[in-house]
C-alpha cells in the first residue's frame, strides 16, 4: 500500500496498524430499537473499536434507521477517529451523481462508493476529488451471483484506472479477482474487499491476495463480543502482512 500518507484512510491504517473497515449496516435488535437506541448502540460500538478499526462504511440500512441527522451525529462524534465511507451504490447520470457527492461531502463523509456501469463520470470524479472526497468504484461485489460484474470485471478495473479513483471494491469472496486487480492496478488504486465473515470469505484472506483493506460487518456488529471479533481479525491481518 504505497499511496500518499495525506490520504486519511492510509494514515489511520498506519497509526492503528490495522486494515479493518467496519460495515455499520446491521445492528443487534435493529427492527425493535428506536433511532435513539440505535444511535447510542453505534456510539458505544465505535468507542469500543476506536483502536482497531480504521474506517466505517455506512449504507442504506443504517441511514433508513437513524436518518440523515443521525448519520451526521455519528460522523460528528467520531470523524477524527475513523474514515467514513458512504455506501449507497450511486448509479445514475453524471449530474445526479455530482449532486449526491456534494451532499454526502456536506454530511461529513470522507469517501463515497459509486457504481461504474453508467460511465461518463470523468469530470465528476475530478471535481470531487479536488474537494478531498475519496471516490471508490465497484469492480466486483461480494455476493455470489454477480454475473454482470464478472463478465465486465477487466473493463471496470480499466475504467477505474482511467478515472484515477482512490480505490476499487473487489469482493473478498473472489480471491483470484483480487489478485488480478492488484496485478493490473499496482499501487495506483487501493483495493477494499467486503464479504469477510457472514458472506463466507475468511478473515485476512483478501489481504493475502493483495487487498489493502477488508470490510467486515455482521460478524462484528451482531456479535455479543464485537471487540474480541475485531481484535481477532486485525491480528490475523497483521500476521498475513508479515508473511
Amino acid at each position: 500500500m504505497k499511496r500518499a500518507l495525506k490520504n486519511k484512510l492510509v494514515s489511520l491504517s498506519h497509526e492503528k496498524d490495522s486494515r479493518l473497515i467496519l460495515a455499520l449496516d446491521f445492528l443487534r435488535a435493529m427492527d425493535q430499537a428506536s433511532p435513539l437506541m440505535l444511535l447510542n448502540l453505534c456510539r458505544s460500538l465505535l468507542r469500543d473499536l476506536r483502536n482497531l478499526v480504521v474506517g466505517v462504511k455506512i449504507g442504506l440500512p443504517l441511514l433508513l434507521s437513524v436518518g440523515v441527522e443521525g448519520v451526521k451525529y455519528i460522523i460528528y462524534d467520531y470523524g477524527d477517529s475513523f474514515y467514513f465511507i458512504a455506501d449507497f451504490k450511486l448509479s445514475d447520470i453524471p449530474d445526479v451523481v455530482d449532486y449526491a457527492l456534494g451532499k454526502l461531502k456536506e454530511i461529513g463523509f470522507d469517501g463515497v462508493i459509486v457504481q461504474l456501469f453508467p460511465m461518463g463520470y470523468g469530470g465528476v470524479v475530478e471535481k470531487h476529488r479536488n474537494r478531498e472526497l475519496g471516490i471508490y468504484g465497484v469492480a466486483l461485489m461480494s455476493h455470489r451471483n454477480g454475473k454482470l460484474f464478472r463478465e465486465n470485471f477487466d473493463l471496470l478495473v480499466e475504467y477505474s484506472l482511467g478515472l484515477n479513483l482512490d480505490g476499487i471494491i473487489v469482493g473478498a469472496t473472489d480471491l483470484e479477482s483480487i489478485k488480478r486487480a492488484r496485478e493490473r492496478v499496482g499501487d495506483k488504486l487501493l483495493i477494499l474487499s467486503p464479504g469477510v465473515g457472514v458472506q463466507g470469505a475468511e478473515e485476512a484472506a483478501a489481504i493475502r491476495a493483495g487487498a489493502d483493506f477488508e470490510i467486515v460487518g455482521r460478524s462484528i456488529t451482531l456479535s455479543l463480543k464485537p471487540k474480541d471479533v475485531a481484535r481477532r481479525i486485525v491480528e490475523a491481518e497483521r500476521r498475513a502482512l508479515k508473511g
